[in-house]
């Protein structure tokens, strides 16, 4: 199972954003805002990650 990176005060930001996002310039444009905010927030978090594991430990094959 995944878990879940991003508080629920986030993902209900984002959905009263595209909600706003909606009603001003359709469906289409809610959805990209939308999921581009999750992807790009998705990176930083990943990024943010591998820059606190020590070289070489990230990618270890077993």
């Amino acid at each position: 199972m995944t878990k879940l990176l991003f508080d629920k005060q986030h993902l209900q930001d984002w959905v009263n954003a595209a909600e706003g996002i909606e009603e001003r310039f359709g469906i289409d444009k809610a959805m990209g805002y939308l999921i581009g905010e999750i992807f790009y927030n998705s990176v930083f978090v990943h990024t943010a990650v591998i820059q606190e594991v020590p070289d070489g430990k990230c990618c270890e094959q077993k």
